[in-house]
């Protein structure tokens, strides 16, 4: 996986935007430490037959989490062939950070990708 966080210099300042070019079931620490999420962004148009979730924890560290055993604080979903943003202009939350992983299949929060190599892109917004 590939993530590329960036600082957007001018409005809206201070957001910083965030890219994962192929999330999977691996968890990801996108931020340490209190912020805001603004704007989540999944594209997930190369699986055409196969829906998308991004699972989220309030955690500042990836060992305070077990994907599948610790209840998610925000569970996002992409239909199959889709790309799906989420705006929150309140911002939400999260007291000591963000970690997300990807999941095709809820029930099980696995991964197992549709097209071998083409796992979806998401992307965020966070304060």
């Amino acid at each position: 996986m590939a993530v590329v966080s960036t600082q957007i210099p001018s409005p809206p300042s201070g957001l910083t935007y965030v890219i994962d070019a192929a999330l999977t079931k691996t968890d990801v620490l996108v931020k340490n430490g209190s912020c805001a999420l603004h704007q989540v962004k999944i594209t997930n148009t190369a699986n055409t037959s196969t829906p998308f979730y991004v699972v989220f924890w309030d955690a500042n560290d990836i060992a305070n989490v077990a994907h599948g055993t610790n209840k998610a604080d925000l569970i996002l979903y992409c239909a199959a062939g889709a790309t799906q943003t989420y705006a929150i202009p309140a911002g939400l939350q999260f007291a000591t950070g963000i970690i997300m992983a990807g999941s095709t299949d809820l029930a099980a929060v696995s991964f197992t990708p549709t097209n071998a190599g083409t796992p979806p892109t998401v992307e965020l917004l966070y304060k």
